[in-house]
């Protein structure tokens, strides 16, 4: 089983059907993915929905339909606040607050980090695994036949939420 935190770049990548859609799509589709989200990723995913001019009301079904249905939201703490300072302290180049917020999460949670967010990049591999996601990645995904082909949306949510509901994923890493 692999563990992967989705960066709120790489959620709206797969909402708008951007760069990586296709690679996060074939994360939901994988049975043996366990797919997480950082709580301030909640806060950035409706801000951006907010400022492409998304309305309230779906804002809110669009954040639940992620965080709470698709993903397990993995909530800040000291012990994420802690390892945030350390893998700032690692990173070759500037890693905003928030970014180190999420990035601990994923380490915390023992999970690859997904994401289109040039700031990761400034963390060396060995302290956090990553994956940035490029055209190339999609082009991967969608020539796999199978599950792993691009779904819309709403047949997504539906899918994976039935088979989310009976996975035994707390919202706190162990």
């Amino acid at each position: 089983m692999s563990a992967y935190l989705l960066d709120t770049s790489a959620v709206v990548a797969h909402y708008r059907k951007e760069v990586g859609h296709a690679r996060v799509q074939a994360l939901f589709d994988d049975d043996d993915a366990v797919l997480w989200i950082a709580a301030p990723s909640l806060l950035e995913l409706d801000a951006c929905l907010c400022d492409i001019g998304i309305e309230e009301a779906a804002r809110r079904k669009t954040v639940n339909d992620y965080a709470g249905e698709l993903v397990h939201v993995v909530t800040v703490d000291e012990r994420v606040a802690r390892r945030a300072m350390e893998i700032r302290d690692a990173a070759v180049g500037r890693l905003p607050a928030v970014d180190a917020l999420i990035a601990a999460c994923a380490a915390v949670c023992g999970a690859m980090l997904v994401h289109r967010d040039a700031h990761f990049d400034s963390i060396p591999q060995e302290v956090l695994p990553s994956l940035k996601l490029s055209a190339q990645d999609d082009d991967i995904a969608t020539s796999v036949v199978g599950s792993n082909r691009v779904k819309e949306a709403s047949a997504t949510y539906k899918t994976v939420r039935a088979r989310r509901k009976g996975s035994t994923g707390s919202s706190r890493p162990q």
